[in-house]
C-alpha cells in the first residue's frame, strides 16, 4: 500500500502501485484528471453541497481532492472489492472522514440484484459490468444498489446535490436510479464519464442516452481550467462538434438549472 499526498490538497490517498491505475495516481500525485478535479473542487467551494455522491470512486481521486462543509453528507460507491482497503484508509485520513460513507456495490437502476462484474487484473480503472474482451479479467458476482436506495430512509428537502459517475458505461442506469434524490434536492450538478467510442463499442444507444440526458439536464463539457462549455441545441451536433475537436475530453457536466453554473462562473 503506497501513500500519496495529493497535489495541492495535503490529503492522503492510498493506492496499489502494482495496479496501472494506482501507478498513474502515483505519477500524477493523485491529479490525473485535471479538468474534472478543477470542476469538482470549485463546485464544493462555491456551491457548498448538502449531499455528495461519487459513483465509481476507484481510489477516490476526485472525492478526496476537496474539503467539504461540516454538514455535507458524502457517499462513495465502488464495485471493486479489491479497492476496499485502499479507499477505506484514504477516507479514514480525510478531514471529513466522519461524514463519509463507503458502499461497495454496483450502482444501477435496480437495487438488491446480483450481476457479473469483471475486475481488470492489471488496471482497476478498466473494471466494468461489461465483458472486456481480450483483457485479463476476473469475473465476480456483486450486489447492486441504486443511489435512491442509499437515501430511502431520509427525508431530503432542498440543498444542492453534487455527484460524479464513472461506472464504465452504466451511467444511464445510475442516473435513473437516483431520480427521487434529484427530485428532492433544490438543485443538482455533477460530472459523468462520457466516452463515446466505449459506449458505441458496448452497444449503448448513444443518441438515446443523449436524449435522456438533455431532457433532464443542461449539458456542459469541462475544460482543463474547470470552465464549463455549454452544449447548446441541437445537442447531438454540439456534442459531436466539441468531442471531435477535443479528443482528450471524456466527460460531461450535468446541471438541473443554470443558476448553479452561474455560481461557478462568478
Amino acid at each position: 500500500m503506497h501513500k500519496i499526498i495529493m497535489n495541492g490538497t495535503g490529503h492522503a490517498m492510498y493506492v496499489n502501485p502494482g495496479d496501472k491505475r494506482g501507478g498513474r495516481m502515483k505519477r500524477y500525485a493523485g491529479l490525473s484528471q485535471p479538468a474534472v478535479t478543477a470542476f469538482w473542487r470549485k463546485a464544493v467551494s462555491l456551491l457548498e453541497p448538502a449531499i455528495v455522491v461519487d459513483a465509481g470512486a476507484n481510489y477516490g481521486e476526485i472525492l478526496l481532492s476537496a474539503q467539504y462543509p461540516v454538514y455535507t453528507e458524502i457517499v462513495a460507491i465502488e464495485a471493486n472489492e479489491g479497492l476496499r482497503p485502499y479507499l477505506l484508509r484514504s477516507i479514514g485520513d480525510h478531514p471529513n472522514s466522519r461524514q463519509m460513507k463507503a458502499v461497495f456495490a454496483f450502482v444501477s437502476d435496480v437495487a438488491d440484484n446480483t450481476i457479473s462484474f469483471y475486475v481488470d487484473q492489471s488496471h482497476s480503472g478498466l473494471s466494468s459490468g461489461h465483458p472486456s474482451g481480450s483483457r485479463a479479467v476476473k469475473s465476480t458476482s456483486i450486489g447492486t444498489v441504486t443511489i435512491d436506495s442509499l437515501f430511502q430512509d431520509r427525508i431530503i428537502q432542498g440543498g444542492t446535490l453534487l455527484f460524479k459517475m464513472d461506472v464504465e458505461g452504466f451511467e444511464w442506469q445510475a442516473i435513473k436510479g437516483m431520480s427521487k434524490l434529484l427530485d428532492s434536492c433544490a438543485g443538482a450538478i455533477g460530472c459523468i464519464e462520457f466516452n463515446r467510442s466505449y459506449m458505441i463499442e458496448k452497444g449503448i444507444d448513444l443518441n438515446g442516452f443523449i436524449d435522456f440526458l438533455s431532457e433532464r439536464f443542461l449539458l456542459y463539457a469541462p475544460d482543463a481550467s474547470g470552465r464549463l462549455i455549454p452544449m447548446e441545441t441541437p445537442v447531438h451536433e454540439s456534442i459531436a462538434r466539441h468531442f471531435n475537436a477535443d479528443k482528450t475530453c471524456n466527460d460531461l457536466v450535468l446541471s438541473t438549472n443554470a443558476e448553479l453554473v452561474s455560481k461557478l462562473e462568478s
